[in-house]
């Protein structure tokens, strides 16, 4: 978390910002260099290194539609100008899989400190995805392309799976990748062209104060945090005997956890193995 966080004026023209730019944090964002340890498709942990997160201000939602035969398009403004804030990643997801679970763990996280209700379908979680391929053997990765409206982990999954197919048969054919932004369409399983992507310029916004924090109130809200789902599967798996697959499954919720817990202190020493699978879950 940095000390000092500051807003910027994001300047592009679309429909889903009338005023002509959107407030984010471009120069100085609120936090940097963090991580999130997740577990690889080998079963390993993974490692994702978090470049930045910074704050800004939502913008409309297009909504295309087709009315008397004709295709239209709608600028819904109700959630223009909330506030969210937006995680980047580095690029070390490299599988639809591997980014599945990045977005499984990282709503756990958030949920266990009661930031956000994290619901991808009710848009208070939403993930673009920026792919990109590289030959075997090389370091330096090809132009990228982002996917926006993925409403669910099996839609994330799904874009990403035929993003990387479409990419590679047009690498292998010879053409080039273009620098654009694509929409995934969840009835035709396909992703689709929506524009070129650019990046307007960033300037200081002067009608928004500097964030300052001290190390004294980042100490505080520190203590004030509940032990995360990581640690928490870690000491379930010592102190209670449950597996990795267990302990995770007992540790989806933060509640569902507490709750775990109260159940073996008054009924269960030594946990019974069978405490971990799912018909005992339902029956918790």
């Amino acid at each position: 978390v940095q000390h000092q966080s500051a807003f910027d004026q994001k300047v592009y023209y679309y429909p889903d910002l009338p005023k002509g730019f959107q407030l984010s944090q471009f120069h100085k964002p609120l936090a940097r260099n963090g991580r999130l340890d997740i577990a690889g498709e080998s079963g390993l942990s993974k490692r994702v290194r978090i470049r930045e997160i910074h704050m800004e201000e939502d913008v409309a939602k297009l909504i295309h539609e087709t009315e008397a035969r004709k295709r239209v398009s709608l600028v819904d403004f109700n959630r223009a100008g909330a506030p969210l804030a937006e995680i980047v990643t580095e690029p070390d997801l490299r599988s639809s899989q591997d980014a599945v679970e990045f977005i499984r763990a990282l709503r756990r996280q958030i949920r266990y400190i009661d930031s956000s209700e994290c619901s991808m379908e009710k848009g208070t979680l939403r993930v673009d995805a920026n792919i990109s391929l590289r030959a075997p053997g090389s370091s330096k990765l090809n132009t990228k392309v982002e996917v926006k409206n993925m409403n669910s982990t099996r839609s994330l999954g799904d874009a990403i799976g035929y993003e990387i197919t479409r990419q590679a048969l047009l690498l292998k054919a010879g053409k080039p990748i273009v620098l654009h932004t694509r929409l995934w369409d969840p009835e035709k399983c396909v992703t689709e062209a929506m524009r070129g992507k650019f990046e307007g310029p960033c300037v200081p916004d002067p009608s928004v104060a500097q964030i300052v924090i001290t190390d004294e109130w980042l100490k505080k809200m520190r203590s004030r945090l509940p032990e995360m789902p990581g640690r928490k599967v870690e000491r379930f798996i010592k102190q209670h005997g449950l597996t990795y697959k267990q302990a995770l499954l007992m540790c989806l919720e933060r509640d569902l956890s507490e709750y775990f817990e109260a159940v073996i202190q008054q009924a269960y020493r030594p946990v019974p193995p069978c405490i971990g699978s799912h018909r005992s879950f339902f029956l918790l």
